[in-house]
């Protein structure tokens, strides 16, 4: 039997596999389109031993994954809402939540283009998710 005639013979089983493709593909586009978690998820299966695996889960920054920030200088206010000398804040955007100012003003601050904020000084340490020297 030669390849024209096996495909006329199964001619409905290519139309019905071609189909569930499509549809296949159609579905995993409009999933992949509609969840956005905002997370891509790397998963890794190592084998330990004969029986046991064991599944590591690294999720992957979409961007920049930020600064961390140390504080250098307080306040007694601040540090009665629990803003410390020494203390590490994993961002911009959480220091300038913990302090009620627009994140626009961190950045001035760690570009060195103001003083202070209401008393406070921190320093960029490094980035989030690498190893920082403390």
């Amino acid at each position: 039997m030669g390849i024209k005639e096996h495909i006329k013979e199964h001619k409905e089983a290519y139309i019905a596999g071609g189909v569930c493709l499509l549809v296949g593909a159609a579905g995993a586009t409009l999933l992949l389109t509609k969840t956005n978690s905002g997370a891509q998820v790397v998963a890794k299966i190592n084998q330990v031993g004969i029986w046991n695996t064991a599944t590591q889960v690294t999720l992957v920054a979409l961007g920049d994954p930020g600064d961390v920030l140390r504080i250098t200088k307080t306040t007694p206010e601040l540090e009665k809402l629990g803003v410390t000398v020494g203390m590490y804040v994993q961002s911009k955007g959480a220091l300038a939540r913990m302090l009620g100012v627009n994140p626009a003003r961190i950045t001035e601050l760690c570009q060195g283009k103001i003083q202070d904020i209401n008393g406070l000084v921190a320093e960029v340490v490094g980035k989030a998710g690498l190893p920082i020297s403390v």
